[in-house]
């Protein structure tokens, strides 16, 4: 590929694209949007009026057709990822789609081949990663790390349909993807295995996983939808406790402020920004050591997976299966 833009297709358009994806490519110059595939026909509107120089199409058959791409950004419900990620692979495309990268561990097993048989570059969008704060975490507990903890209530409603129930399965797989691959991307280890128990509140649901990496590290990770959004990091020696808060408090809800008002990136908009730029950077051959690769999104589905077992056998725990072959390339 050539050191010009990349030329990106976008599939699926909705709140989350809306909200954090579109400014995100709107302020990386090194992405050209240069078409969108959506089905609903009110978002194909509202998609006219927001992107009138993108070619839009309800198909992903269509879209392939009526564009020249280099890659493509998928923000589909996570049942349709696989299908979707392996056709755009199998069109050369190199792909980044939004957590969680498939829904079973057969179906992330397939996209790993897709993605090794194709050549391409296959990202997951765990924008988490590159947020500054967790990064930092991250840095400093470098080898001296021995607890974890990291807690995600996501808001009831916020993202999901009205009408759409709160399982388990569905917390997992929403914010449950987030925290397993946070964990052992901050830890630098593996996750070996895990325990996970549903906690049910009068206002949402909530799942505790007791997680066990390689290097003797223990995490725990709370996970749900509730009334109220909660987000923090912590991670623990036997000297010192280190911590980062992301939570609706009042020193969070101040510097959101600030940067609305400043017209300052927020931390979540600058991760989205910050992973685009490196998916780029890694269609080009550059890895910035940060963004999650197949390998990556593989080992969350399959702590995923151990999870729900885990819940169906009443918090019993769960070793997490192989993931991939020693010598498989992990782009």
């Amino acid at each position: 590929m050539d050191q010009g833009q990349l030329r990106l297709v976008v599939i699926g358009c909705g709140r989350v694209f809306e909200r954090y994806h579109l400014p995100a490519i709107g302020g990386c110059e090194q992405v050209q949007l240069v078409g969108v595939c959506e089905m609903e026909e009110v978002r194909r509107a509202w998609i006219s009026n927001q992107l009138p120089s993108a070619r839009c199409e309800p198909d992903v058959e269509q879209l392939l057709h009526s564009v020249e791409a280099d890659a493509a950004l998928v923000c589909t419900p996570p049942q349709t990822h696989a299908a979707i990620v392996e056709r755009l692979l199998a069109a050369g495309l190199h792909v980044l789609v939004e957590k969680p990268m498939a829904l079973t561990l057969d179906e992330a097993r397939r996209l790993q081949h897709a993605r090794q048989t194709s050549g391409k570059v296959l990202r997951v969008g765990f924008n988490r990663r590159y947020r500054r704060d967790y990064m930092a975490l991250r840095q400093a507990a470098a080898n001296i790390m021995r607890q974890i903890t990291f807690t995600f209530i996501a808001e009831t409603g916020r993202w999901q349909s009205g009408d759409k129930s709160i399982t388990p399965d569905f917390v997992l797989h929403d914010a449950g993807s987030h925290a397993l691959d946070l964990v052992a991307h901050v830890c630098g280890q593996p996750i070996e295995r895990l325990q996970a128990r549903v906690e049910n509140e009068a206002d949402g649901l909530i799942v505790r996983m007791a997680v066990q990496l390689a290097g003797d590290i223990t995490a725990i990770c709370i996970v749900g939808h509730s009334a109220r959004y909660v987000e923090s990091l912590v991670v623990s020696d036997a000297a010192r406790t280190r911590q980062a808060t992301a939570s609706a408090n009042a020193w969070n809800k101040l510097k959101l402020a600030a940067c609305k008002l400043t017209g300052r990136l927020t931390a979540t908009d600058e991760s989205f920004r910050a992973q685009l730029v490196g998916f780029a950077d890694a269609c080009r051959g550059r890895d910035d050591g940060r963004g999650a690769n197949v390998i990556d999104g593989l080992a969350s589905v399959a702590a995923i997976e151990a999870a729900i077992a885990s819940i169906r056998h009443n918090g019993a725990w769960r070793e997490i299966r192989p993931t991939s072959p020693a010598k498989m390339c992990t782009s």
